[in-house]
Order: structure tokens, then C-alpha cells, then sequence
């Protein structure tokens, strides 16, 4: 422990510089130093005291950084503010629940990006935060969060050189998808309706019909870069009879003859695009 800390230092002059210094590499939570008057000894750390029986009187305060500021900076890959409103007024879904969309951007499947709570983020290769939405008719909208302030020009009584580290992340997709109980409803690829696929994923959705019946499934959307990237459907597992693979939009309806139907969409290393809707009943 540093020998310094816990302990009072007392100036032998009426004047005190503090300064602050850090590093360009780990940042920590900051500090707060207590000050008054050495007339004074009765230190108090909440709100400033004045005496205002002395001339020259006594002050006693508490000095914090400041608080991390409810912005985004670049494309909000490393926002972990705590907006959780769509630019339009609408409520963000939980990251952690599936209802009222289905999607594949769980917490514990992607760590990296922060998913707390119903907290807008930019999981994907949106240009700010963004979230699924609480209302059954709209899916995902961008957050009503704000860009971060330029800070490249220097405000008077304090300069620091601008630095901001973003990073990113690589969106390399070994598995996703996953195992729906369901009769009926829609299987997105990742961001659909907010922005492009990511490159080189590997979906793969399996759907067990609860009542032992069949599925009818239509692709209602999807813009994907043909050859290269596709969504393929499969009676049964993933190794069973294929029954269609689109990279473009087909009205025309498919029916299974099992009770489970597998979804599995790849995407190359290059081109992405809007991606798939597919509903299935």
C-alpha cells in the first residue's frame, strides 16, 4: 500500500497544487482528497462548510471524478451506458429473454458485448446503440442515446490529449441459433432489419413443433450475396432431406413432413446483406 494513503498532509504554505496524472494504457475508478483550512481540523467529506465567524474562513470538500458520461463514441461497440428507450419512444427488450422477439444475441453467448438488462448496445455492425424493442409489431429500432462530445478541442483550465480505444470486435459466428419449442413464428439472421449480416457466420436453428405436426415455412425477406452466402431448410436434422436454399426472397411456401425442420445460414469471409426472414406455422 502506497505509504501515503489513509494519511493527512499538511501544506506549509497558504497554497496546495494537486495534480492528476494517467497513463495511456489501464484505466482505474479515480480518487477524492479532502481539503480545509489548517485553522480548521474537523474535516467533514460531504458538503462544503463555511465558517463564516473568522475572516479568512475554513472550507471543507469533496472532490470526485466525474461521472462517466451517458454517450457513445465511433459506432457504440463500447457503450455500456444505461439508455434503454428507441429513438421513437419505444422500451428495450431484456437481453437475456426471448419474447416478444427471438433473437440470438444472448449474454451468455456473447459476453464481449455487454448485454446487461434491456440496455441499448451495438452487438452488431449497427452505426450506434440499438436494442429489440418490447412491442410485438416493431423488432428493433436505433437507441435515443447521444454522441459523445468532440473532444479534440482543448477547454480552458484543463488539456488532455484525445484518446479513444476502439477496438472492435471480431464478429466471427462458430455457432448460433439454437433449439425452438414452437408451432409458429420467425427466425431472423443476425441483425436483420438494423443492419448486415456479419461475415463468416454459421447459424444453425433446429424447430420441434410441440404438437407433433408438420411446418409450412415462407422466406418473406431476403438480400444475401448469391453463391456465397445462403439460408438452407431441412426436413428434420441438419442432415436429413434439403428441401430449399435461397439467397433471395421465395413466396412459395415449403412444407415439412416431420414435426422438427433445421434452419442453417453461412455467410463467406467477403460481401454481406441484408439478411432473412423466414416464417414458419
Amino acid at each position: 500500500m502506497d505509504p501515503m494513503y489513509g494519511c493527512n498532509i499538511t501544506t506549509t504554505g497558504p497554497t496546495v497544487t494537486i495534480e492528476f496524472t494517467s497513463d495511456d494504457t489501464v484505466n482505474n475508478r479515480g480518487f477524492f482528497i479532502g481539503y480545509e483550512s489548517s485553522k480548521y481540523t474537523d474535516l467533514q467529506e460531504t458538503q462544503p462548510q463555511h465558517t463564516s465567524s473568522d475572516p479568512w474562513p475554513g472550507y471543507a470538500c469533496q472532490i470526485e471524478p466525474p461521472e462517466e458520461p451517458d454517450c457513445y463514441t465511433g459506432d457504440g461497440r463500447d457503450y455500456r451506458g444505461r439508455v434503454n428507450v428507441t429513438e421513437n419512444g419505444y422500451t428495450c427488450q431484456r437481453w437475456d429473454v426471448q419474447v416478444p422477439h427471438y433473437h440470438v444475441y444472448s449474454p451468455d453467448r456473447f459476453p464481449q458485448y455487454g448485454l446487461e438488462e434491456n440496455y441499448c448496445r451495438n452487438p452488431g455492425n449497427g452505426y450506434k446503440p440499438w436494442c429489440y424493442t418490447t412491442s410485438p409489431s416493431v423488432r428493433i429500432e436505433y437507441c435515443d442515446v447521444r454522441e459523445c462530445a468532440d473532444f479534440t478541442t482543448p477547454a480552458p483550465g484543463f488539456e488532455a490529449p484525445p484518446r479513444w480505444n476502439n477496438t472492435g470486435v471480431n464478429n466471427t459466428f462458430t455457432e448460433c441459433g439454437g433449439t425452438l419449442y414452437l408451432d409458429a413464428g420467425f427466425i431472423d439472421s443476425p441483425g436483420f432489419g438494423v443492419m448486415r449480416y456479419p461475415d463468416n457466420a454459421r447459424c444453425e436453428w433446429t424447430i420441434i413443433d410441440p404438437h407433433d405436426w408438420g411446418f409450412r415455412l415462407i422466406l418473406e425477406d431476403a438480400s444475401m450475396e448469391c453463391g456465397y452466402d445462403s439460408v438452407t431448410i431441412y426436413d428434420g436434422a441438419a442432415n436429413g432431406t434439403e428441401l430449399a436454399s435461397y439467397c433471395t426472397a421465395d413466396t412459395c411456401a415449403i412444407e415439412t413432413t416431420q414435426s422438427t425442420v433445421t434452419v442453417v445460414f453461412n455467410s463467406d469471409a467477403s460481401i454481406t446483406g441484408r439478411g432473412f426472414r423466414l416464417r414458419f406455422g
